[in-house]
């Protein structure tokens, strides 16, 4: 089922700002103004270390290609880094 909504405007608040800084030593910082904000640092460390661990496990099945096609394990490493792509991002903020 397809619907069309109204966009309903963002309520803007010139007081309030966030800061988002890439970093070397982390990925990124961020914080705010707001009261109650909770800043947010990510450590780039894990990610850099899933990538790294993803690309030498691709390479390996690469070498095990046959003529049949990619073996079943491609499914697998998939799932698994979409599953680490999913926890490392940041969920919204309130």
């Amino acid at each position: 089922m397809i619907y069309e909504k109204a966009e309903k405007p963002a309520e803007l608040n010139l007081a309030y700002y966030a800061d988002i800084d890439m970093g070397i030593n982390n990925l990124v910082a961020l914080t705010s103004n707001k009261p109650g904000f909770v800043p947010v640092v990510v450590n780039e460390r894990p990610v850099k270390s899933t990538n790294q661990w993803y690309n030498k496990r691709r390479a390996a099945l690469q070498k095990q290609l046959t003529a049949k096609g990619p073996p079943s394990a491609w499914s697998v490493l998939r799932t698994s880094r979409t599953a680490v792509s999913s926890i490392i991002c940041i969920p919204p903020v309130a």
